[in-house]
């Protein structure tokens, strides 16, 4: 089956474009890299396989922008988690 990159590119470009007007922010965008792949696949994450390189860089400016989104965020917990001995 043949892939047409083009176009799924298209369409994420998209996305990202409604994401972004409509209710989600798009922080940032990753490249299309082998590199990427084979770090995953080796469970090396790019920015410590290669931490100077453009996709690192790039990881850690979405990390910033998330980080940054979220400490405005205020937090509520409705999580309640209750702890019993089984006899």
């Amino acid at each position: 089956m043949s892939v047409d990159i083009k176009n799924i590119l298209l369409v994420v470009m998209a996305a990202a474009r409604w994401l972004s007007a409509t209710m989600f922010p798009c922080w940032g965008e990753l490249p299309l890299k082998l590199n990427i792949r084979e770090d995953v696949d080796k469970g090396v994450p790019t920015v410590v396989a290669d931490p100077d390189s453009d996709v690192s860089a790039i990881y850690r400016s979405i990390a910033r922008k998330v980080g940054a989104q979220l400490a405005l965020t205020k937090v509520t917990s409705s999580l309640s988690i209750s702890i019993s001995e089984d006899e």
